[in-house]
């Protein structure tokens, strides 16, 4: 007998709807097309074939907006308005709170099979020895220095005492971690709220004036972007905050065996990101490297809100970053506390650079020698991800969004760069290996 409700399809070449049949056996057991050979659903809801889920979610909705790709649906289907932007939105959503969760389940059960609570920290607290073979040979080490210090003018010791390591590349897992936030969607529209208060009796020229001169922070939602490199090949993650992101690169480290490795962690300086770092990655061994980038700039800002005059201000930001750049956290110090006071029209922004220094001490490498040595002094790959998975799609003018709305687009994305999306659409399961 046919079931009372058509099968629904969307697919590549268009929604459709067809007829199924349910019938009865002799025992009295009932074989439902519908739902013993299709996929069951309920409601309104429609099949999403693998082909529809790849052009309108991931060569659509990721790169574009809703209304751009349904209006894209509709030429390419040639069925006028048959699928909307809302209902492009409700799909993301679902197909990105699935990825979530899937991801989520994966790394509890990993978690559990190691040891590791469900933080990503050891039960334990075992500390684990750096991997002899995870640093670079100390002759090697020792020649460069010696050519950087005699290029520069400045002491072997000196230089050779820097207490960050340097590693062996084929012996160790580059990780980029970075923020970026995005504008968070209002409860009430202005306009809305604008109506409301006329209905109470306010003044709408008072109304207007109040709402649009008030200076309040906008809220963002903010994302962490992680970027896992190593010889075996890459892989991005993204989650809401910091935690949550390091607590998925653990699980990803642990599952794919590279935690035997030594692991690198470059950053931007954000003090709540090296804290915690260091809060969940203490007991492997792990490093941080403060991106170098980061460092010029910061100078560059406190020198300027420091000092008077211009010519004294860029001979002294010369020096400071001539002595970072091999690692002289101390020199650099004494450069600036030496710095001519009649130069100077801000004394706490001289102390603050003085204090941001001495706060990433530990982290602030010979970037002169890690150079000669081929290893990364940067943390740009990291941003780059932040640009692919987030800020492209979600940063462009006018746009804000709930946190639902953003993380699963986020997540979604996050597939499409590690390729997994073939793997997910039609194995509802996400590899969680690396991309060669």
């Amino acid at each position: 007998m046919k079931n009372a409700t058509a099968y629904r399809v969307e697919g590549e070449s268009g929604r459709f709807e067809f007829i199924t049949h349910k019938a009865v056996g002799n025992d009295g057991r009932v074989f439902d097309a519908a739902r013993d050979f299709l996929v069951g659903l309920s409601g309104k809801q429609r099949y999403r074939t693998e082909g529809f889920n790849e052009i309108a979610l991931i060569h659509g909705c990721v790169d574009m907006s809703y209304r751009k790709t349904a209006k894209a649906l509709t030429r390419i289907r040639h069925q006028e308005a048959s699928t909307s932007s809302e209902t492009l939105r409700y799909y993301v959503e679902s197909e990105g709170d699935k990825i979530i969760k899937n991801i989520s389940e994966q790394s509890r059960e990993i978690f559990t099979d190691y040891g590791f609570d469900e933080n990503g920290v050891p039960f334990y607290g075992r500390q684990r020895p750096v991997p002899s073979d995870a640093l670079a040979s100390p002759e090697r080490v020792l020649a460069v220095v010696k050519e950087v210090a005699a290029n520069g003018d400045f002491s072997v010791n000196d230089l050779i005492s820097n207490p960050v390591a340097y590693e062996n590349p084929d012996a160790t897992v580059n990780v980029s971690v970075d923020d970026v936030g995005v504008k968070k969607q209002k409860d009430i529209r202005d306009k809305k709220r604008i109506i409301i208060n006329n209905k109470r009796g306010i003044d709408p020229a008072n109304n207007y004036a109040n709402i649009h001169n008030k200076k309040t922070k906008r809220e963002r939602i903010q994302h962490t972007v992680a970027h896992i490199q190593s010889d075996r090949g890459c892989y991005a993650l993204v989650g809401y905050g910091v935690a949550a992101t390091l607590s998925l690169v653990t699980a990803f480290l642990l599952k794919n065996k590279l935690m035997r490795r030594r692991v690198v962690f470059f950053v931007d300086g954000q003090r709540s990101l090296k804290n915690h770092i260091v809060k969940l990655f203490d007991w492997s061994g792990a490093g941080i490297i403060l991106d170098w980038y980061h460092i010029p700039k910061k100078c560059s800002e406190l020198l300027s809100l420091a000092m008077s005059d211009r010519d004294a201000r860029n001979h002294a930001l010369k020096d400071v970053k001539k002595l970072i750049w091999h690692g002289l956290v101390d020199q650099a110090q004494q450069s600036l506390k030496r710095i001519d006071r009649r130069n100077i029209k801000n004394p706490k922004a001289i102390a603050d650079l003085i204090g941001y220094l001495e706060r990433n001490r530990n982290h602030i490498p010979c970037y002169a020698a890690r150079e000669r040595l081929g290893l990364r002094n940067s943390s740009n790959i990291g941003e780059k991800m932040n640009d692919l998975i987030v800020s492209e799609r979600q940063k462009n003018n006018g746009m804000s969004w709930t946190r639902s709305g953003s993380t699963t687009l986020a997540a979604l994305n996050a597939i499409k760069i590690n390729q997994e999306h073939h793997a997910w659409f039609e194995k509802r399961t996400i590899p969680f290996k690396m991309v060669a």
